[in-house]
């Protein structure tokens, strides 16, 4: 293999691996070897990062003695490792569209392949290395010196690190293959890639639930305690038959790589898992009303499993994390709450609403989304004012519909009475219709309807506000709701000041809507 093609081929994928970064890494004016050095240096921030807060989230715990814990932390580890090889591979072997490029140029297939690959575990590496030091604290406290503790912890590292890279290859290059996915391409590739994510998160719920209690071992998962038992036990016959499972699995998927993905490597230039081109609707088409058609466009539009996988993780997974680790680990009877905590659920679900409408949420992007369409439909026989409506309508129709059945799920899970979710849902339904008013006038100020890449779209309005609406919404969000809530659980807040309180924030809500309104829509008026 030519290190030198080796090398600048790494260069040339590492641009790829994560579009929305890169992005963002250009538009700050880093080209050429800055952005390269950039990106990896996030990467290595990332993993730093990682690796301290896990690090010190496990030091007090002894894995030896608890494989229940080992194992769901492994689980954990692996499913993050797991959801960024997935995508990795995606963005790199199908997204990246460079493969025609070097059919001129003297580079082998497998020199190609190896440098993507490579890539791809420089991605992954970040979410996965925590399931080192989980390793070496398990072996350490198994009663083995550093010495031979560090080098076993190593060794099982690269070898389950290994297993877990070939497995996600052997997984998207087969499916690829198969016509059912050539078919349902788009839904395919965004269940692939967003399975993962949310097992993670039903993970992070199940380890809050079970290791609330002292002493308290959850569990063990079956498929991850043979390699506890390697690292306690490493010399015992099942701890040697699951190392040589690990071999013969490692060997055998290889050998599937080298025999039959690597020689049709170019073909994945011929079956993109995705398609760009979006069909235009066409007035009067079978008598359907042009309105009906222009909403199964929008719908059309919302298939790209980049553009889902950036909803669900940002309007999403990261409200759904910080609500579901809170009341987990909160001491509170959430069925025993009354009728008077109405206005603080009203809050809550404002709250909500307000963090998951952010510059990743459909109504952020609905109209960029057109493109050049968009001066198509300028010309169809509805004014500007309709079909804006409608996109607004339809983004914020998809944001009401998500979120309710997010905080409805939470609010079962943790038995909430009937009348406080019904007012959790009004407060998400107000929350949704201010996020996703500001962030679709935002999308209008700032359309992009030149993007190649729909995570350019992500990036617009400048990363610093951007954090700094989010920090308010968090920190801002949760002082309001302990404001509110201590009062009504000491009843120091009566039912005539709960319900000012609420008709208050109404009010505002209200203000801010019909700000909007006048300032934004007005605008459009025929």
């Amino acid at each position: 293999m030519n290190r030198r093609q080796f090398s600048n081929l790494f260069k040339i994928n590492l641009i790829y691996a994560n579009p929305q970064l890169t992005t963002k890494a250009r538009e700050k004016g880093k080209y050429g070897r800055k952005l390269i050095k950039y990106l990896l240096s996030q990467m290595m921030f990332t993993s730093v990062a990682l690796l301290i807060a896990y690090v010190f989230m496990m030091l007090p715990i002894n894995f030896s003695q608890h494989p229940g814990l080992f194992t769901f932390y492994l689980a954990l580890y692996t499913l993050l490792g797991f959801s960024q090889s997935i995508s990795a591979v995606q963005n790199v072997f199908f997204e990246a569209h460079d493969l025609e490029a070097y059919l001129p140029l003297p580079i082998s297939q497998r020199t190609i392949f190896t440098a993507k690959l490579a890539v791809v575990v420089s991605a992954m590496m970040a979410y996965l290395l925590p399931s080192l030091p989980l390793f070496i604290l398990t072996a350490m406290r198994a009663n083995y010196t550093v010495i031979l503790g560090i080098p076993l912890a190593l060794v099982i590292f690269m070898l389950f690190m290994a297993d877990l890279l070939v497995f996600s290859t052997l997984l998207v290059f087969g499916l690829t293959q198969t016509k059912v996915f050539q078919r349902f391409k788009k839904s395919l590739t965004t269940i692939l890639l967003a399975a993962p994510m949310i097992l993670v998160v039903g993970g992070i719920v199940l380890i809050n639930r079970t290791t609330s209690g002292e002493g308290d071992d959850p569990a063990v998962i079956g498929p991850f305690i043979p390699l506890q038992w390697v690292l306690v036990h490493p010399l015992m016959l099942k701890s040697l038959l699951t190392l040589l499972v690990m071999l013969v699995f490692l060997g055998g998927a290889g050998w599937i790589i080298i025999k039959s993905i690597i020689p049709k490597l170019y073909d994945t230039e011929t079956k993109p898992m995705t398609s760009a081109k979006t069909k235009l609707p066409r007035a009067g088409h079978q008598g359907d009303s042009l309105t009906k058609q222009l909403v199964r466009y929008n719908f059309s539009l919302i298939k790209n499993p980049s553009l889902l996988m950036q909803v669900i993780s940002q309007t999403i997974l990261l409200p759904m994390i910080m609500v579901i680790s809170i009341t987990t680990t909160s001491a509170l009877n959430f069925h025993q709450l009354s009728y008077t905590y109405f206005g603080v659920c009203f809050v809550v679900g404002i709250v909500f609403s307000l963090m998951s409408a952010n510059q990743g949420s459909l109504a952020a992007n609905i109209i960029s989304l057109d493109r050049d369409n968009y001066a198509y439909f300028l010309a169809l026989p509805i004014s500007q004012s309709k079909y804006l409506k409608l996109k607004f309508n339809f983004s914020f129709a998809i944001q009401i519909v998500v979120t309710a059945i997010v905080l409805t799920a939470t609010a079962i899970f943790l038995k909430l009475p009937i009348f406080l979710i019904g007012m959790l849902i009004v407060g998400a339904i107000v929350g949704a219709l201010l996020g996703s008013s500001y962030y679709f006038a935002r999308d209008y100020r700032l359309r992009n309807l030149t993007w190649t890449n729909v995570s350019q779209l992500f990036s617009r309005g400048g990363s610093t506000k951007t954090m700094l609406i989010l920090m308010a919404e968090v920190f801002g969000g949760g002082i309001l709701i302990t404001l509110y809530a201590i009062p009504v659980a000491l009843k120091v807040i009566n039912l005539p000041i709960n319900v000012a309180i609420f008709a208050a924030i109404l009010v505002g809500a209200f203000i801010v809507y019909r700000h909007y309104q006048k300032h934004f829509w007005q605008q459009f008026v025929d």
